[in-house]
């Protein structure tokens, strides 16, 4: 789900000729798999921080969406606006590029970290 996710993102950032409607849509369905880390914190914390962990981890989800959000405008705002009044393409291909690039590099460090989760209880 995940590289097809990425795979999705990347194409709307390329503008690869695909329906904005089809890629937008898929990008909906499959970034649902955004709660499957929510398994792998609770076995790596004690049983009586689970509750922590889980808000602490939604608040940093949420946070960080619209942290994206504003810098995403904040990207835009350096190109001109397009004749009908939009923002410019390449505009969204930087943003979601760089997006896209933050997301490699989590998930690098994700693979080269040598953290476990804790066993079984």
């Amino acid at each position: 789900l995940i590289s097809t996710g990425w795979l999705v993102a990347v194409s709307l950032g390329l503008d690869v000729g695909l329906s904005p409607i089809v890629l937008w849509g898929a990008f909906g369905f499959l970034g649902t798999h955004l709660i499957l880390y929510f398994p792998i914190l609770n076995a790596a914390f004690p049983l009586h921080l689970v509750g922590r962990v889980n808000t602490s981890a939604n608040f940093i989800s949420f946070g960080s969406v619209f942290v994206a959000q504003w810098g995403i405008g904040r990207i835009l705002d350096f190109w001109p606006r397009t004749a009908a009044g939009g923002y410019a393409p390449t505009g969204y291909a930087v943003g979601f590029g760089i997006l896209l690039g933050l997301q490699v590099a989590a998930l690098a460090w994700l693979f080269i970290s040598r953290a476990q989760p804790a066993k079984a209880r």
